[in-house]
């Protein structure tokens, strides 16, 4: 991988979210390394959706990030025919490779 290669694509101030049927659940990072996460619950409703886009909106605002808004960086684009090639892998073995997941019935025609 390129040392310039980004693999991560959120930026500082996201969270992470899940939910169930009772509760949307918001998990914050700690400030500091090494310290647990805050994990928040709400109702599984429309208030309980509204204080977690609130949360959301205030933690961007808290951040600042410079230049407004979110740019998500570049992903690194990679030639997986190029690199195959190099490695002396033919259009035909591919070709073959298919045809033998679709017999193997993991594949679909």
């Amino acid at each position: 991988m390129k040392p310039d290669c980004v693999t991560l694509f959120t930026p500082p101030w996201a969270v992470r979210l899940w939910t169930d049927t009772r509760n949307i659940y918001v998990e914050i990072p700690a400030k500091e390394p090494g310290n647990p996460p805050l994990v928040l619950s709400y109702p599984h409703s429309e208030n309980g959706l509204g204080k977690v886009l609130n949360l959301m909106r205030d933690r961007w605002t808290d951040s600042k990030p410079h230049g407004g808004y979110y740019q998500p960086p570049q992903p690194c684009i990679t030639q997986p025919q190029a690199k195959l090639a190099a490695k002396g892998a033919k259009p035909e073995d591919r070709e073959a490779a298919r045809q033998v997941l679709v017999k193997a019935g993991i594949l679909k025609v």
